[in-house]
């Protein structure tokens, strides 16, 4: 088994954040207000930067996971 995990963990908080807040905004003043859309280009932008960085996902197996973290 591959476990995933974001190497950037200060980009991988951005996004969540991003994505939270574009989402309270899409709540609030629906999908096509200029506030939500702004925030989700704001969100492609972060995600695209995640996307082009050299190694935005480590891929471990499940013994190298376990011998990092002790499972």
């Amino acid at each position: 088994m591959i476990v995933i995990e974001p190497i950037d963990k200060k980009l991988n908080t951005a996004i969540m954040m991003k994505q939270e807040e574009m989402l309270e905004y899409a709540r609030r003043y629906g999908m096509t207000d200029p506030r939500t859309v702004t925030c989700s280009q704001q969100l492609d932008r972060i995600l695209n930067k995640q996307e082009n960085s050299s190694f935005p996902l480590a891929a471990y197996s499940l013994e190298t996971f376990s011998d990092m973290y002790g499972f």
